[in-house]
């Protein structure tokens, strides 16, 4: 029985443990990490900038320092910041006590995901160039006028709501008065 039960024990940690957790988004998730705790100290300014360690790129956050790396795309026990922002001792800990709160937990795993899954740098989201969206299928239906239609309406459809019928002239002039006053 015991056997067994030592059997059942690793399958699950072998199911769970390693499932699939969800894509980590640099600028959603760790960039307000990263500026809001490491990067007064570890910043563009270099003569702020601590150790020599750069966080605020990419380039400096995966480079050599003389045989470790504050970040090892797919490692988060080998990446420094990771042992640093864990560690128990006073000294190592970052942030240091008198220039930032400590790390919270949730801050700490979101960050070893991230490594783990590649530790990717992104750029900030107004430098991305915008791109359309496809158009929700609704079916048959011509209410949809514009394209914000058809994302309404497919919003509506799911709420199982119908769009109101359309306003006649006197309803829409009295709108237009209203607005404007």
């Amino acid at each position: 029985r015991f056997s067994t039960w030592i059997l059942i024990s690793w399958i699950l940690f072998d199911v769970v443990g390693h499932a699939e957790s969800p894509p980590v988004d640099f600028n959603r998730e760790i960039r307000s990490i990263l500026f809001g705790k490491c990067v007064t100290c570890h910043g563009p300014d270099e003569d702020e900038r601590a150790a020599g360690l750069r966080l605020d790129t990419s380039e400096g956050a995966h480079e050599d320092l003389g045989g470790y790396a504050a970040i090892v795309p797919g490692d988060a026990d080998a990446s420094e910041l990771i042992l640093r922002i864990t560690s128990e001792d006073d000294d190592l800990r970052m942030p240091p006590i008198d220039k930032a709160p400590a790390l919270e937990p949730e801050e700490i795993e979101l960050l070893k995901r991230w490594i783990n899954q590649g530790g990717q740098y992104a750029k900030h989201w107004s430098y991305e160039v915008p791109t359309r969206p496809a158009l929700p299928e609704i079916g048959e239906s011509n209410w949809p006028r514009n394209a914000i239609d058809h994302f309404t309406f497919k919003k509506m459809l799911k709420n199982g709501l119908t769009p109101s019928p359309e306003a006649d002239r006197l309803a829409l002039a009295r709108r237009v008065a209203m607005d404007l006053i």
